[in-house]
């Protein structure tokens, strides 16, 4: 018997982001990045802090598209962004 929920989706990479709350965040999050990857799941949790949090799947990515990445959320957004594919947590979707 499966777990349940959908299939996963081939080269699909994990990513925690931390996001601001302020308004814009998301529209400029989109803009920088729709052109070029594709959302596969997109989780947020508002912590009532300046900073929430993004749980953010993206597929398909080759392994030499995650710092292309990395780089854009940095140096485009300032924001910091972190390769958890790799959690055991990861696993369970």
């Amino acid at each position: 018997m499966g777990s349940g929920g959908a299939a996963p989706l081939p080269k699909e990479r994990f990513f925690r982001i931390a996001f601001p709350e302020k308004p814009g965040a998301l529209r400029r999050f989109l803009d920088t990045i729709s052109d070029h990857y594709n959302i596969s799941l997109f989780h947020y949790r508002s912590s009532g802090d300046l900073i929430g949090g993004v749980f953010l799947g993206v597929a398909p990515m080759e392994d030499g598209d995650v710092d292309a990445f990395k780089d854009t959320i940095v140096s485009e957004l300032g924001w910091q962004v972190e390769d958890v594919t790799a959690d055991e947590a990861c696993d369970m979707l």
